[in-house]
C-alpha cells in the first residue's frame, strides 16, 4: 500500500498519518532545501509521482483522489521533470520499486522455475539480474508464510 501526498508542514503530516493510517511502517520524503519549490511545482510532482505509480501499477495506491496537477511554465515543467528523474532514481536506489512497472508475461526471459510441493505450494519464477522474480498466482505453502511472517516482523521491518 502506497499513499503518495504532500505537506506544508511534514513533522504534522506524519503525525497526523501516524495516528489515523494504521497501514504503513515507512516514509520517503522529499523537501526542499531552500525554498525553490512553490506550492503549484508540489503540486504538479504529487500529481506526476501518482500517475507513475498508477501507470507502473505495482502497489496499492491508498489516495482517496487523484492529486490536481497544477498548470505551471514550461520552464518549470522541465525543472519538474528533473526534480522528478532524481526523485524517483532515489525512490529506486532506497529499494522501494513504486515506480518501476511489474514485468509483463511476455516479458519473460532467462531462466524459469516451476515448484509444485506436496503442502500446496505452487510457485513460478524467474532469476534475473536483479533477484528473483515470483511471478503472479504463486501459492506459497502455508507453514512457509507462517515462519516468512514470523522472520519478517522479528527482523524490526513488520
Amino acid at each position: 500500500m502506497v499513499y503518495i501526498g504532500e505537506a506544508e508542514n511534514i513533522y504534522k503530516r506524519l503525525t497526523q498519518h501516524l495516528n489515523q493510517k494504521d497501514f504503513w511502517h515507512e516514509a520517503v520524503v522529499f523537501i526542499s532545501k531552500d525554498d525553490n519549490l512553490n506550492k503549484a511545482h508540489i503540486k504538479y510532482l504529487e500529481h506526476r509521482m501518482h500517475a507513475m505509480a498508477c501507470e507502473a501499477d505495482r502497489f496499492g495506491i491508498t489516495n482517496s483522489s487523484v492529486p490536481t496537477l497544477s498548470s505551471i511554465s514550461e520552464p518549470d515543467m522541465a525543472e519538474m521533470e528533473e526534480f522528478l528523474d532524481n526523485a524517483t532514481m532515489m525512490v529506486s536506489i532506497l529499494g522501494y520499486k513504486l515506480f518501476k512497472e511489474l514485468r509483463k508475461e511476455e516479458d519473460k526471459t532467462g531462466h524459469q522455475f516451476h515448484i509444485h510441493a506436496a503442502r500446496g505450494a505452487n510457485a513460478t519464477g524467474e532469476s534475473t539480474s536483479e533477484g528473483f522474480v515470483v511471478f503472479k498466482g504463486t501459492i506459497i505453502a502455508k507453514n512457509m508464510w507462517i515462519r516468512a511472517r514470523h522472520l519478517y516482523s522479528s527482523s524490526g521491518r513488520g
